[in-house]
């Protein structure tokens, strides 16, 4: 269960970020271009959802997510893992959403 909470946290952010903060760089063209790029595509922001998501969860809880998957040297392994399982899920997660979104029209 802690962690489908954590997947449904980085997706919240995601949606977020893609439903609200990427129109509004897409209102205002002055802003650097890479900003609307990363904010298009639920696959980069999930990324970047993911390892926020790892470091609030850590934060809240103590709990590593993905604990098991360090190795001896690399300590910032779970969070990459982390950070992939949820560009993997808000991307599919994303892809339902506006499948939904058209069927529903």
């Amino acid at each position: 269960m802690f962690y489908v909470l954590a997947l449904l946290l980085a997706y919240g952010l995601c949606y977020g970020a893609l439903q609200k903060v990427g129109p509004w760089l897409e209102a205002h063209p002055g802003l650097p271009g890479p900003l609307g790029t990363l904010f298009s595509c639920p696959y980069c922001m999930g990324f970047h959802c993911g390892w926020m998501s790892w470091l609030m969860m850590w934060g809240c809880t103590g709990e590593q997510l993905l604990a098991g998957a360090g190795v001896v040297g690399v300590p910032w392994l779970p969070v990459l893992c982390w950070s992939l399982v949820c560009a993997g899920s808000c991307y599919i997660l994303e892809m339902a959403a506006v499948a939904l979104e058209k069927a529903g029209r």
